[in-house]
């Protein structure tokens, strides 16, 4: 077979040399160190990332190719077949090499350990060399990666990486654009279960976009096989009554790393105890598969371990009775020899940050409140509950077991608790990023905003304003001010591209120019006046309309970009009911004088900064839930696309009208619930609703 390349340069290939299920190797005629892969069925999406891959190639190393990169796009007869790339001879497969029954096998009589050492360096080494460029591989496993009899890595499959096209930019512009791509990414959509980490356990690959933490998984997952007698980092023995199939994808799932300690898994039978490796390998797997589960960035990078792989294998002796034995020197004796006495695992604890510290104070402060209720709560319920059932029994079947339900709930509390507690130190520090950006956005936004207000009634150019103009400028700089302060605030979870946080700050600037719109219209001039009691109810509602509509628009961006919830409705109506719990705490503020020694705007401010508060711990909880939420998928062309095939739209459109009205129901209910509370608490409002105006005469601009 004949084929060619863009150049004009031809090649001839010989024979199949391997075949998969989407393409085949070829030998090439007269080149040794060459093969042609050639797709079953060659699409313009392969051809188009095979040119991005060309056009940004790793950095060599040395001689030997750490990386099966392609170095030429293959035609035959002007249509694209595959492509040319390095053929690596004399290497098998990862798999070979850690697994000691297939190590037995080998004809080669290396140091063992010191051969793995040096191949778990080189390993590392050839992941930089990729993420150097900007790629990501994504799909990490045994079997992609070959090794030759001088420990040398070649990284192979390399068209399933994840590719980023146009290269890497330099650091100045890249600590401005924060992780947004120079050009398309082109996805990885393989993976294997054991080596995917647990935050993409059950996610479609070929929704999102992988990084190099995912990857960093996967290494220490390989290097784990490496350095542990081909034992997966997550294979262990169950020590409770659990039941299950893969005990390895449960752990991994969980985060319940056998050699940490923990009430479920244990170390499998056979395995090498975790102290025979050197320190600093035992830190980075804890690092790895602890540490990482709860923050991904706290995983050892591919530099990283390959400066603890060389330190590591500097350290390796040989033992003084058999040459045969090779160990760490931070043991006292050979562990082949003299076989390690057996010792309690270590209870691994995440860093603690101030962010952490905080959610650790909430976890133990929910499990006392746990604690009261089973003990003031469980027993009356119960026996309320058991003479409801005796009183109840002629009347329903025994089926109803009310008691035994109640029961079993309360029994499932310390498994919800324990989910609990890995959530907050999963993500406190999401939590606390956006309570405090919410309590300083509130309050630099009104800051800003009534200075705006206090320039405009000095400077004469901003006198030529309208008050209809007026309330839209100072709600747009209200919006735009926290929209900047809360995107800064996610800037480290949810919006890590600038991109997300310059739609972010648009959509709340966008809310504010709706919600003075509405103002304007309903109460016409004058009613944004905070220190008139008679736009009380004013300033209530639009502050409740101001968060609706600011939530709305982030519910989209949320389900367009972060894929969390499938519905955007709690996140509408919880911002909602922030925004009245603002708008409240300004009232409050200013009615109850805190402070009576000082101008009543200060309280207001108190005031607002109270509201601020709880209000951003209820809407920080429903982010956090969001996090652990659905992962559903969604796309704006992909409804544009499903409504052109609706055959009864007419029935979704209602359905969807339905649910966004129970939704705005629940938010009027909530409205007056509160307000009711309010009331009774002594300090609620005391306002007069103001009249509607009068649509038959136009509103004139107050003179200047």
């Amino acid at each position: 077979m004949q084929v060619h390349t863009k150049t004009g340069e031809h090649f001839v290939l010989e024979r199949t040399v391997n075949r998969g299920g989407e393409a085949q190797i070829w030998s090439v005629q007269g080149e040794p160190h060459l093969v042609a892969k050639l797709y079953h069925k060659p699409t313009a999406e392969h051809e188009a990332k095979l040119a991005a891959m060309i056009g940004n190639p790793p950095a060599r190393a040395g001689a030997h190719p750490a990386v099966a990169w392609p170095l030429h796009q293959l035609y035959q007869q002007q249509n694209f077949v595959g492509f040319l790339m390095p053929h690596v001879v004399g290497a098998r497969p990862l798999f070979h090499v850690y697994n000691p029954a297939r190590r037995r096998r080998l004809a080669q009589a290396h140091r063992w350990p010191t051969f793995l050492h040096r191949t778990a360096r080189n390993l590392a080494a050839a992941v930089e060399l990729v993420h150097a460029r900007g790629h990501v591989i994504g799909d990490l496993n045994e079997s992609n990666v070959l090794v030759n009899s001088q420990a040398l890595v070649t990284l192979v499959d390399t068209d399933s990486f994840q590719i980023q096209a146009g290269g890497t930019r330099p650091n100045q512009l890249s600590q401005w654009l924060g992780s947004l791509p120079s050009s398309q990414i082109y996805r990885s959509v393989v993976g294997k279960a054991e080596f995917t980490p647990p935050e993409l356990q059950g996610v479609d690959f070929k929704q999102i976009d992988r990084t190099q933490n995912h990857d960093y998984f996967a290494l220490g997952v390989l290097l784990f096989y490496l350095l542990m007698d081909g034992f997966h980092p997550f294979a262990g023995r169950l020590t409770s009554a659990l039941s299950m199939a893969r005990v390895d994808l449960h752990s991994l799932k969980q985060g319940l790393f056998p050699y940490a300690h923990n009430d479920q898994i244990e170390p499998p039978p056979g395995a090498p105890p975790l102290r025979v490796l050197h320190p600093q390998v035992q830190e980075a797997f804890y690092r790895c598969f602890v540490d990482g589960y709860l923050e991904p960035k706290l995983r050892p990078t591919a530099r990283e371990w390959g400066a603890i792989m060389k330190s590591a294998e500097a350290a390796l002796v040989n033992c003084t009775q058999d040459t045969g034995h090779v160990y760490t020197n931070h043991l006292r004796q050979c562990p082949f020899c003299t076989p390690l006495p057996p010792s309690p695992l270590p209870k691994r604890r995440p860093p603690l940050t101030a962010a952490r510290l905080w959610a650790l104070i909430l976890a133990f402060l929910a499990k006392d409140w746990v604690g009261i209720g089973q003990q003031h709560i469980q027993q009356p319920v119960l026996r309320w509950g058991s003479e409801i059932h005796k009183r109840l029994q002629p009347l329903w079947t025994q089926r109803h077991d009310y008691q035994g339900r109640l029961q079993r709930s309360w029994a499932r509390l310390p498994t919800q608790w324990t989910i609990i507690h890995r959530q907050l130190f999963a993500h406190g520090d999401l939590w606390s990023r956006w309570v405090m950006g919410n309590c300083i956005g509130v309050s630099v936004a009104g800051l800003l905003a009534g200075g705006a207000l206090t320039v405009s009634r000095k400077v004469p150019a901003a006198a030529m304003l309208t008050a209809d103009e007026l309330t839209l400028l100072l709600l747009v700089i209200f919006g735009l001010t926290l929209g900047s302060i809360q995107a800064q605030a996610l800037r480290h979870s949810l919006l890590n591209w600038v991109y997300l946080r310059v739609a972010w700050i648009g959509a709340t600037g966008l809310a504010g120019l709706v919600t003075a719109g509405i103002g304007n219209g309903l109460w016409g001039q004058g009613w944004l006046r905070l220190d008139s009691a008679a736009n009380d109810l004013p300033i209530l509602i639009i502050g409740t309309l101001f968060g609706v509509i600011a939530g709305f628009f982030q519910a989209l961006l949320l389900r367009q970009q972060m894929r969390l919830a499938d519905d955007g409705r709690l996140w509408t109506v919880a911002n909602g009911v922030a925004g009245m719990v603002i708008a409240q705490g300004w009232l409050w503020g200013r009615e109850w004088l805190l402070f009576p020694e000082v101008d009543w705007r200060v309280n207001a401010m108190i005031g607002v900064l109270i509201g601020a508060g709880l209000a951003a711990m209820g809407t920080g909880a429903l982010l956090l839930w969001l996090v652990q939420g659905p992962k559903r998928a969604f796309r704006f062309h992909q409804v544009a696309f499903s409504v052109l095939r609706w055959r009864l739209a007419s029935q979704h459109v209602r359905k969807g009208a339905l649910r966004w009205s129970r939704a705005l129901l629940l938010l009027v209910i909530m409205f007056l619930l509160l307000q009711g509370i309010f009331q009774l608490s002594g300090f609620g409002l005391h306002f007069s609703l103001p009249p509607l105006p009068d649509w038959s005469t136009p509103r004139l601009a107050p003179p200047a």
